[in-house]
């Protein structure tokens, strides 16, 4: 495909990719804005949304009954969701990711779309990044862009959520989609300084400036009525009860107000980050007592939103963190004025004088000080939505093409880069094996049966015995293998034998593998050119054609509880630097952690996994639970 750097270039192709999409999905941003990024797209590009199965049903049913809702000209892709048992993957979400890059390549089976995007939010992007950054032929020509609209991570933070295995690991997840992705997709305002301060500068992909698409389903914006001049100001709450969402200090600061004309109709679904995540709408319940002045109600269908928002003067968005809060666009483009916190990009939508107030942060005596403001400006509210201040501050950030902008200078940026290195020749591609051949593991000749079957390498192999020696077809093994080490203890992860193996050899990559395990013939030319073509990888490996074990599908070393999970490789190709680099002082105070992939780990040392059955076969280790929990 042709790719040029104007408006008009030939037709490109992008598939947003994620479980929440509206209208299947009411509640939440990332569903309201799939849709309206679908939308904004569909004129310019070929665009595919590829979403849960759970929604098939309800898309046939709009789709048949011609619904505006659904985008016109986009296509839809439903991916079944992880049921049951989840082996060998370590999470619902693990395998999720896995399933959703595998419904992008079967769409676009010629190396995939232009763009493939998906949000920050329960690291959606995890196996796309890992495919991406190994080489994956299946992404080939695409170009992955990860949306921040906050991750879990954050969300368990702000929420104050106890620390878990679980949590631990999406962190981890969510971490390497939005370091090792092609481009961060941010909205404006913060929410970049703010991702920096939280993961580090050096640690998210370049980014890219790129709007929120604006809702295109909103009705034509209603007056005010405002015939009781002398009644109370009518506020608006509309979005989940949540602590990160800055309920709990809104009751209080308006509690505080006792002597004021207001009234403040809470709507939104419950959430368990109450008081040692309980309920927080009791919570809620408690904090409001007998104040006539708030009314908390249920969450409404999208459909009745503008109605809702069209009854009050003014909607409050208090939250501790937003990165684009679609509920300002839509208090905005329902032409009615915001008073909001200064976080995310909502401190570009919220212009005092023009669409509201921002407090001076989401502590109960600023959003106090806000509310008293608003307030005293009755008159001014009026001559705000009067004169179509609100709807023209939406109308502004909605207008141009800022947002195709952003995807054609992803479009750019990826036509622009490096050309990839060309592979090396065969006789430059050497390989040296360590192979550990523990008491009670696998036969090793099958092994060095399989190195010397690998396409376009050169592999010497070294076997690493323990003081039993007994594995079987060890005997056999010993007289085709080019050396042998006996380190006592020995243990396949353990470092001793790792660094006695290292010690008998010189080349730059390193084959780390157990007795019995067997490689698919391009296994090492794939492994390596990851290695020669992206730097930031220290190690490779790939998912093993049968088993139900971690090892099987490993999520690799980056920011996850391996030693909790067992979830370590069996099989990895390694740069010897950072082989060493882990291996130094192993024997020294604090360095008795025996998994080699922790260790590289604590060395910064990262590795990416070929999301493809490139082991044939793997010798049997411990089954582990999963953690099942989304």
């Amino acid at each position: 495909m042709t790719r040029q750097a104007t408006s008009g270039r030939q037709p490109w192709s992008i598939v947003l990719a994620s479980r929440e999409v509206w209208p299947f999905v009411e509640g939440g941003g990332i569903g309201r804005y799939m849709w309206s990024a679908a939308r904004a797209l569909a004129p310019h590009a070929e665009v595919s949304i590829v979403t849960s199965s759970a929604w098939r049903t309800r898309y046939e049913e709009l789709a048949q009954a011609g619904d505006e809702r659904l985008p016109e000209g986009v296509r839809f892709a439903f991916v079944d969701e992880p049921s049951g048992d989840l082996s060998p993957f370590v999470s619902w979400t693990h395998l999720w990711s896995l399933r959703l890059l595998e419904a992008v390549a079967s769409l676009y089976p010629d190396g995939g779309p232009d763009i493939l995007e998906v949000p920050d939010y329960q690291a959606e992007g995890f196996a796309a990044a890992h495919a991406r950054r190994g080489l994956d032929p299946r992404l080939r020509r695409t170009a992955l862009a990860v949306g921040l609209h906050t991750s879990a991570e954050m969300c368990a933070v702000l929420d104050g959520a106890p620390e878990s295995p679980h949590i631990r690991l999406l962190a981890g997840l969510e971490r390497f989609a939005l370091r090792f992705a092609d481009a961060l997709l941010w909205p404006g305002g913060s929410t970049l300084e703010r991702y920096s301060e939280f993961y580090g500068a050096d640690s998210l992909a370049p980014a890219i400036r790129r709007p929120l698409p604006a809702p295109s389903d909103l009705p034509s914006p209603a007056p005010l009525d405002d015939s009781g001049a002398g009644g109370p100001l009518r506020l608006l709450y509309l979005n989940r009860l949540q602590r990160l969402k800055g309920i709990e200090e809104l009751v209080t600061a308006v509690r505080s107000l006792p002597d004021e004309e207001l009234t403040l109709t809470v709507v939104g679904r419950d959430t368990m980050t109450g008081p040692d995540q309980t309920s927080m709408r009791a919570h809620i319940e408690c904090l409001v007592g007998d104040d006539p002045r708030i009314v908390l109600c249920d969450q409404v269908p999208h459909a009745e939103v503008p109605e809702l928002i069209a009854r009050h003067h003014a909607v409050v968005v208090p939250s501790h963190w937003e990165a684009g809060a679609y509920v300002v666009r839509e208090a905005l483009g329902s032409n009615r004025p915001v008073i909001a916190t200064p976080v995310g990009a909502i401190e570009e939508a919220v212009r005092p004088g023009e669409s509201g107030w921002l407090a001076r942060s989401g502590a109960p005596d600023d959003l106090a000080a806000a509310l008293r403001e608003a307030l005293g400006a009755r008159k001014l509210i009026l001559g705000m939505v009067k004169d179509g201040r609100p709807r023209a501050v939406f109308d502004e950030l909605s207008g141009g093409n800022a947002v195709l902008s952003a995807y054609l200078e992803l479009l750019d940026r990826s036509a622009a880069a490096p050309p990839a290195v060309e592979r090396a020749d065969a006789d430059q591609l050497s390989v040296e094996a360590l192979i550990d051949c523990e008491s009670g593991g696998g036969d090793p000749l099958p092994t060095l049966i399989s190195l010397e079957g690998e396409s376009g390498a050169s592999v010497r192999s070294v076997l690493i015995v323990g003081p039993s020696g007994t594995s079987p077809g060890l005997a056999a093994a010993l007289t085709q293998a080019d050396a042998l080490v006996g380190t006592p203890g020995n243990d396949w992860r353990r470092q001793p034998g790792w660094a006695a193996g290292l010690a008998l050899t010189t080349s730059d990559l390193i084959l780390l593998m157990p007795a019995g395990a067997v490689l698919e013939h391009d296994f090492l030319p794939r492994a390596a050119d990851v290695l020669r073509r992206e730097p930031r990888v220290a190690w490779v490996t790939a998912f093993a054609s049968t088993g139900g074990t971690p090892a099987h599908a490993p999520p690799g070393n980056f920011l996850v509880p391996l030693a909790e999970l067992d979830a370590s490789p069996s099989v990895a190709l390694v740069r010897r630097t950072a082989l060493e680099d882990a291996l130094r002082d192993a024997d020294g105070p604090g360095n008795e952690e025996p998994d080699i992939f922790v260790r590289l780990a604590a060395a910064g040392a990262y590795g990416v996994v070929l999301q493809e059955p490139l082991l044939a076969n793997l010798p049997r280790r411990a089954r582990q639970r999963a953690l099942a929990q989304r």
